[in-house]
Protein backbone atom coordinates (compact mmCIF):
# COMPACT_ATOMS: atom_id res chain seq x y z
CA UNK A 1 0.00 0.00 0.00
CA UNK A 2 2.99 2.41 0.44
CA UNK A 3 3.22 2.75 -3.27
CA UNK A 4 0.05 4.30 -3.82
CA UNK A 5 0.02 7.80 -4.69
CA UNK A 6 -1.95 10.31 -5.30
CA UNK A 7 -2.14 14.05 -7.34
CA UNK A 8 -4.72 16.46 -8.18
CA UNK A 9 -3.10 17.72 -11.22
CA UNK A 10 -5.33 20.73 -11.87
CA UNK A 11 -4.07 21.79 -8.24
CA UNK A 12 -0.96 21.35 -9.16
CA UNK A 13 -1.50 23.86 -12.06
CA UNK A 14 -0.40 20.93 -14.46
CA UNK A 15 -4.07 21.26 -16.25
CA UNK A 16 -7.19 23.59 -15.92
CA UNK A 17 -10.46 22.93 -15.96
CA UNK A 18 -10.99 23.99 -19.69
CA UNK A 19 -8.62 20.86 -20.68
CA UNK A 20 -10.66 18.45 -18.55
CA UNK A 21 -13.45 19.71 -21.14
CA UNK A 22 -11.38 18.92 -24.55
CA UNK A 23 -10.40 15.40 -22.92
CA UNK A 24 -13.36 14.51 -21.94
CA UNK A 25 -15.09 15.62 -25.70
CA UNK A 26 -11.41 13.92 -27.53
CA UNK A 27 -11.87 10.20 -25.76
CA UNK A 28 -15.84 10.14 -25.90
CA UNK A 29 -15.83 11.58 -29.30
CA UNK A 30 -12.51 9.43 -31.00
CA UNK A 31 -13.55 5.91 -29.79
CA UNK A 32 -15.52 3.18 -29.46
CA UNK A 33 -16.73 1.89 -26.10
CA UNK A 34 -17.98 -1.68 -25.16
CA UNK A 35 -19.52 -3.69 -21.57
CA UNK A 36 -17.54 -6.12 -20.28
CA UNK A 37 -18.05 -8.60 -17.13
CA UNK A 38 -15.48 -5.79 -14.78
CA UNK A 39 -16.82 -2.81 -15.96
CA UNK A 40 -20.65 -2.43 -15.24
CA UNK A 41 -20.52 1.11 -17.40
CA UNK A 42 -18.49 1.33 -20.99
CA UNK A 43 -15.15 0.82 -21.27
CA UNK A 44 -13.48 2.18 -24.49
CA UNK A 45 -11.76 -0.12 -27.06
CA UNK A 46 -8.16 0.37 -28.42
CA UNK A 47 -5.66 2.67 -27.05
CA UNK A 48 -7.01 5.88 -26.55
CA UNK A 49 -3.08 7.17 -26.33
CA UNK A 50 -3.17 6.58 -30.38
CA UNK A 51 -5.69 9.61 -30.66
CA UNK A 52 -3.54 11.86 -32.20
CA UNK A 53 -5.09 14.85 -31.01
CA UNK A 54 -3.50 18.15 -29.02
CA UNK A 55 -5.66 17.22 -25.62
CA UNK A 56 -4.22 13.40 -25.88
CA UNK A 57 -1.05 14.47 -26.51
CA UNK A 58 -0.75 16.44 -23.65
CA UNK A 59 -1.75 14.09 -21.71
CA UNK A 60 0.46 11.48 -22.63
CA UNK A 61 3.11 13.72 -21.66
CA UNK A 62 1.73 14.79 -18.41
CA UNK A 63 1.25 10.81 -17.54
CA UNK A 64 5.06 10.07 -18.28
CA UNK A 65 6.17 12.86 -16.26
CA UNK A 66 4.25 11.75 -13.34
CA UNK A 67 5.50 8.23 -13.82
CA UNK A 68 8.99 9.71 -13.80
CA UNK A 69 8.32 11.63 -10.84
CA UNK A 70 6.42 8.74 -9.01
CA UNK A 71 9.71 6.39 -9.62
CA UNK A 72 11.62 9.47 -7.78
CA UNK A 73 9.88 9.57 -5.27
CA UNK A 74 10.20 5.96 -3.72
CA UNK A 75 13.83 5.22 -4.86
CA UNK A 76 14.71 5.49 -1.26
CA UNK A 77 12.22 2.58 -0.92
CA UNK A 78 13.87 -1.25 -1.30
CA UNK A 79 11.68 -2.70 -3.37
CA UNK A 80 11.83 -4.62 -6.41
CA UNK A 81 8.82 -2.31 -8.06
CA UNK A 82 11.50 0.27 -8.26
CA UNK A 83 15.04 -1.52 -8.19
CA UNK A 84 13.93 -3.50 -11.53
CA UNK A 85 11.99 -0.36 -12.92
CA UNK A 86 12.01 -1.22 -16.28
CA UNK A 87 13.95 1.17 -19.17
CA UNK A 88 11.31 1.82 -21.52
CA UNK A 89 7.34 1.57 -21.14
CA UNK A 90 4.20 1.35 -23.77
CA UNK A 91 1.19 2.95 -22.38
CA UNK A 92 -2.17 1.59 -23.03
CA UNK A 93 -5.09 3.73 -21.84
CA UNK A 94 -8.84 3.27 -21.82
CA UNK A 95 -11.80 5.33 -20.27
CA UNK A 96 -14.43 4.18 -17.80
CA UNK A 97 -17.85 6.07 -17.76
CA UNK A 98 -20.05 4.98 -15.29
CA UNK A 99 -23.52 6.29 -14.10
CA UNK A 100 -25.79 5.42 -12.07
CA UNK A 101 -25.35 1.77 -10.88
CA UNK A 102 -21.98 1.36 -12.22
CA UNK A 103 -19.28 -0.15 -10.59
CA UNK A 104 -15.66 -1.91 -11.56
CA UNK A 105 -15.34 -5.01 -9.82
CA UNK A 106 -11.64 -6.33 -8.27
CA UNK A 107 -8.95 -7.25 -10.92
CA UNK A 108 -5.74 -6.31 -11.19
CA UNK A 109 -3.64 -5.26 -14.47
CA UNK A 110 -1.09 -6.62 -16.68
CA UNK A 111 1.08 -4.04 -16.44
CA UNK A 112 4.35 -2.42 -14.20
CA UNK A 113 2.21 0.59 -12.70
CA UNK A 114 -1.03 1.68 -13.60
CA UNK A 115 -3.36 4.24 -12.64
CA UNK A 116 -6.29 6.15 -13.22
CA UNK A 117 -7.15 9.90 -14.14
CA UNK A 118 -10.60 11.54 -13.06
CA UNK A 119 -11.87 13.60 -15.67
CA UNK A 120 -15.19 13.94 -14.45
CA UNK A 121 -15.78 13.01 -10.71
CA UNK A 122 -17.75 14.38 -7.89
CA UNK A 123 -15.69 14.31 -4.66
CA UNK A 124 -17.72 12.53 -2.62
CA UNK A 125 -18.21 14.15 1.03
CA UNK A 126 -15.99 11.82 3.42
CA UNK A 127 -18.73 10.28 5.04
CA UNK A 128 -19.35 8.13 1.72
CA UNK A 129 -17.59 6.22 -0.31
CA UNK A 130 -19.62 5.31 -3.20
CA UNK A 131 -17.87 5.29 -6.60
CA UNK A 132 -14.21 5.48 -4.70
CA UNK A 133 -11.17 3.38 -5.91
CA UNK A 134 -10.58 0.90 -3.10
CA UNK A 135 -7.09 -0.82 -3.72
CA UNK A 136 -6.59 -3.66 -1.18
CA UNK A 137 -4.48 -7.63 -1.33
CA UNK A 138 -7.63 -9.26 -1.78
CA UNK A 139 -8.83 -10.37 -5.34
CA UNK A 140 -12.53 -10.61 -5.74
CA UNK A 141 -14.56 -12.65 -3.40
CA UNK A 142 -11.51 -16.04 -3.18
CA UNK A 143 -11.28 -16.63 0.77
CA UNK A 144 -9.56 -14.95 3.03
CA UNK A 145 -7.32 -16.22 6.09
CA UNK A 146 -6.77 -13.37 7.80
CA UNK A 147 -10.24 -11.06 8.16
CA UNK A 148 -8.10 -8.07 8.41
CA UNK A 149 -6.34 -7.10 5.21
CA UNK A 150 -5.06 -3.92 4.36
CA UNK A 151 -7.41 -1.64 1.49
CA UNK A 152 -7.28 1.96 0.97
CA UNK A 153 -10.07 4.14 -0.60
CA UNK A 154 -8.76 7.20 -2.25
CA UNK A 155 -10.95 10.20 -2.25
CA UNK A 156 -10.43 11.84 -5.77
CA UNK A 157 -12.21 14.21 -7.86
CA UNK A 158 -11.37 16.05 -10.94
CA UNK A 159 -8.21 16.34 -12.25
CA UNK A 160 -6.26 13.51 -9.65
CA UNK A 161 -4.68 11.07 -10.63
CA UNK A 162 -3.84 8.01 -8.66
CA UNK A 163 -0.68 5.53 -9.28
CA UNK A 164 -0.04 2.12 -8.09
CA UNK A 165 1.26 -1.25 -8.61
CA UNK A 166 -0.48 -2.77 -11.44
CA UNK A 167 -0.21 -6.43 -9.28
CA UNK A 168 -2.61 -4.37 -6.26
CA UNK A 169 -6.42 -5.85 -6.75
CA UNK A 170 -8.51 -2.65 -7.25
CA UNK A 171 -12.32 -1.50 -7.73
CA UNK A 172 -14.73 0.92 -7.94
CA UNK A 173 -17.04 0.57 -5.21
CA UNK A 174 -21.02 0.72 -6.69
CA UNK A 175 -21.59 4.04 -7.64
CA UNK A 176 -25.06 5.48 -7.14
CA UNK A 177 -24.95 9.75 -8.44
CA UNK A 178 -27.18 10.89 -11.32
CA UNK A 179 -23.85 12.45 -12.48
CA UNK A 180 -21.58 10.85 -14.52
CA UNK A 181 -18.09 9.43 -13.74
CA UNK A 182 -15.53 9.38 -16.42
CA UNK A 183 -12.23 8.39 -15.86
CA UNK A 184 -8.99 7.26 -17.62
CA UNK A 185 -7.40 4.37 -16.92
CA UNK A 186 -4.14 3.11 -17.64
CA UNK A 187 -0.81 0.31 -18.25
CA UNK A 188 2.87 1.36 -18.32
CA UNK A 189 3.73 -2.35 -19.27
CA UNK A 190 7.82 -2.35 -19.81
CA UNK A 191 8.79 -3.15 -23.67
CA UNK A 192 10.58 -6.23 -24.77
CA UNK A 193 13.94 -5.78 -25.51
Amino acid sequence: MEFVASVNLLNEKKIDKKFLTYLEKNIVNYSDHTSTPVVIGFKSLGNLLDIKTEAIIKFKKILIECLKNYRKCHLNKSSILISKWPKKFNINAWYIRLSKGGEVTSHVHNGWVSGVFYVKKQKTNGKSNVGELEISYRYKNLPIKNKKFPKKIINSESGELVLFPSSLPHRVLPFNSKKERLSIAFDAVPKLL
